[in-house]
């Protein structure tokens, strides 16, 4: 019920985006928690890097004891059936190689048709924009792009 809860919540809460808005730096709301970014966003660039450089760190805590209620997700940008990219959210996270990893979409996904929250998935890791864990006490680590979309009332 808790990880149903934390579902919920990362789903209600956290901003997934998507690529395309028409300049640079410049956010679009797409309603139901979606935030539009265009592709040459410096900040959210920036964000991601930092996300993909720490990505062994988030792998090393998801690996080592943690209390059961904590919640571990990675942000995985996919594209769509029309080639329309999509940054969304994905728990159950497993490392599957050095380069690949599995997990089911945290969110219902607009532009990955016969996808829904809870299916299942597998990524490259060069693919992560994002990490975050949200500690049962309420502490979350990662979640760069999020600080960015909050910081700038995305």
């Amino acid at each position: 019920m808790k990880r149903l809860l934390c579902a919920a919540l990362l789903a209600a809460s956290l901003s997934m985006f998507l690529a395309g808005c028409s300049k640079s730096g410049e956010r679009v709301d797409m309603g139901d928690g979606m935030v539009g970014v265009n592709a040459a966003d410096s900040e959210m660039n920036k964000a991601i890097a930092e996300a993909q450089s720490t990505l062994p760190d988030f792998f090393t805590k998801l690996s080592a004891k943690h209390d059961a209620n904590d919640y571990f997700s990675v942000k995985v940008r996919m594209i769509g059936s029309e080639g329309q990219p999509e940054h969304i959210w994905v728990e159950n996270v497993e490392k599957t190689s050095d380069t690949r990893g599995k997990g089911t979409l945290a969110n219902d996904p607009v532009y990955l048709p016969g996808m829904k929250f809870g299916s299942p998935v597998e990524f490259d890791l060069k693919d992560v924009s994002d990490w975050m864990i949200r500690r049962v006490d309420g502490k979350m680590e990662g979640g760069f792009t999020v600080k960015v979309l909050q910081e700038n009332g995305g």
